[in-house]
C-alpha cells in the first residue's frame, strides 16, 4: 500500500471538536455519501460510533481508494470527481464535504455543492476552514489539469472562499436559512454548514 494513504491515515486519525459535532448531524440509519473521502477516515470513526448504514466513499486519489478497500472492504470506495457525480438523484440520506471545497479550483467548489444537493435526500454537511472563508475571495491556482496522476499530499490549497459568495450560492440552490455551527479540527477554526433539504425533527 502507498505511503501516501498511511500519512493521511496517520494524520487523520482520531477525534476532534468537529469530528464529535459531526456525528450530532447523522442518524445511525442515514446512508452516507463522503465527497473527499481521503483514506476513509469518516467511516471508520463513524462506525466506532454507533452508525450502521450504507456508506460510499469518493476521491480522486486513487492511493487512497486503494487502501481504503483494502482495509474495509465492506464499504463501497470509488476513485471520482466530487464536481461530476455519476449518482442518481435524491439517492443518499446524507453527503458530506469534510474540508473538500478548499482543495477545489474555482469555481469549482461550486459545482461540487450543487452536486452534493442534487444526490442528497436529507442533508449537505459542508465544512471548511474559517480563515478561508472571509469576506473576500481570492482564488488562486488550478492543480487539476492532470486528474490522472491527482496526489492530494503534493497539492497546495487552490481556493480561498469568499463567505458571501458562498451564501449566495447557498441561496441560489434554496437554502435561504442555512445553519451554521463553529468548531475546531485540532488545527484550525471550522466552519460547518448544513443544508437540510427536508424538515428534521431530530435537529
Amino acid at each position: 500500500m502507498d505511503n501516501n494513504y498511511w500519512e493521511h491515515r496517520k494524520y487523520h486519525r482520531g477525534e476532534d471538536e468537529c469530528r464529535k459535532l459531526l456525528y450530532k448531524f447523522i442518524h445511525p440509519w442515514d446512508s452516507v455519501l463522503d465527497l473527499g473521502c481521503g483514506s476513509g477516515w469518516m467511516y471508520e470513526n463513524l462506525s466506532s460510533h454507533g452508525w450502521s448504514s450504507t456508506y460510499k466513499g469518493i476521491d480522486l486519489t486513487k492511493d487512497f481508494i486503494e487502501g481504503a478497500r483494502i482495509d474495509f472492504p465492506e464499504a463501497l470506495w470509488e476513485v471520482g470527481d466530487a464536481r461530476k457525480l455519476r449518482e442518481p438523484n435524491e439517492s443518499w440520506d446524507v453527503v458530506t464535504l469534510y474540508h473538500v471545497l478548499e482543495h477545489l479550483p474555482y469555481p469549482g467548489w461550486k459545482d461540487a455543492i450543487r452536486e452534493g444537493v442534487r444526490v442528497a435526500k436529507r442533508l449537505v454537511i459542508v465544512t471548511i476552514w474559517r480563515g478561508l472563508a472571509e469576506e473576500s475571495s481570492d482564488h488562486e491556482m488550478d492543480m487539476y489539469d492532470d486528474l490522472e496522476h491527482y496526489d492530494y499530499l503534493k497539492a497546495k490549497m487552490a481556493n480561498y472562499l469568499g463567505r458571501d459568495e458562498m451564501f449566495e450560492l447557498f441561496k441560489e440552490l434554496g437554502f435561504e436559512d442555512v445553519p451554521n455551527s463553529k468548531c475546531n479540527d485540532g488545527i484550525n477554526p471550522t466552519d460547518i454548514f448544513l443544508l437540510y433539504k427536508e424538515k428534521d425533527a431530530s435537529r
